[in-house]
């Protein structure tokens, strides 16, 4: 039973980690880079702590997040994460 309710959980997490990639993305649409960032930075959190680094779904996350440091001019950051 404890591993059908951490499958659960573990399920809930990551749609709050696609929940707060909606919101990054509303966000980014809004203007508002800076909490456009940090959604997107805590759904990158949940995904590799549920899915690893070697994940379609946290190399989106990166992708996401240079995408909003492009959008603030600050390049050399969005470089690292698109690597």
């Amino acid at each position: 039973a404890s591993k059908c309710y951490e499958r659960m959980a573990n399920e809930a997490k990551l749609a709050l980690a696609d929940a707060q990639c909606g919101l990054g993305h509303a966000d980014w649409r809004s203007k508002k880079s800076d909490r456009s960032l940090q959604h997107h930075q805590e759904a990158l959190r949940i995904r590799q702590e549920l899915l690893g680094n070697d994940h379609e779904k946290v190399a989106e996350s990166y992708s996401f997040i240079g995408g909003a440091y492009c959008s603030e001019k600050k390049y050399s950051e969005a470089l690292v994460q698109l690597k």
